[in-house]
């Protein structure tokens, strides 16, 4: 935070985003694939929602402790000893190179977000510009990000004014303002 009048001026770069995909994702199989077993998928940005037989099952990835891909197969064990075998539907690795990038961006963001109250102010706003890289969820990754570090700092106010390419983000603490 800035001591005495000084500044830290670190505006959010905010770059138009034409690579991030539409959540949810189903994963429709086809006449034949329900034949040979495949369930209905759908890949949000923090969980697997399973329908065998349109009975949802809903794995968030904070229970996933270990998963497997063989041969258009996915193995995926839960925290409390469940275990779920699936068959995937249409191109596996298309849906396996999706999962996986979710999966990191979700485990990347939660240690992220434990570590903040042991990390400098500038490290922390490090991680809030961070936030914007994620696939899934990049801004309601970033405004969390923002009001943890409003709690940690005891900051009064958050102020943003868009730019042309970024967000300029005004904090206040204890009347003293600062930009971030």
């Amino acid at each position: 935070m800035a001591q005495n009048g000084e500044t830290l001026s670190n505006p959010m770069k905010q770059e138009t985003r034409t690579d991030l995909p539409s959540f949810p994702m189903d994963f429709e199989p086809g006449f034949f694939e329900r034949i040979r077993g495949c369930s209905f998928l759908r890949l949000d940005s923090e969980s697997l929602v399973i329908e065998p037989h349109r009975r949802a099952v809903d794995i968030n990835f904070a229970r996933i402790t270990n998963w497997k891909q063989k041969r258009g197969r996915l193995a995926i064990d839960c925290d409390d000893g469940n275990s779920f075998f699936l068959k995937l539907p249409g191109q596996p690795e298309r849906f396996v190179v999706l999962w996986q990038k979710l999966l990191d961006e979700f485990k990347d963001f939660r240690d992220k977000s434990c570590l903040l109250s042991e990390l400098e102010n500038q490290e922390r706003f490090n991680v809030l510009n961070e936030c914007f890289k994620y696939s899934a969820l990049p801004y309601v990754r970033a405004v969390s990000v923002l009001l943890r570090i409003a709690e940690l700092e005891q900051l009064s106010d958050i102020h943003f004014e868009p730019l042309v390419d970024q967000v300029k983000i005004t904090l206040r603490k204890s009347g003293k303002i600062t930009f971030a």
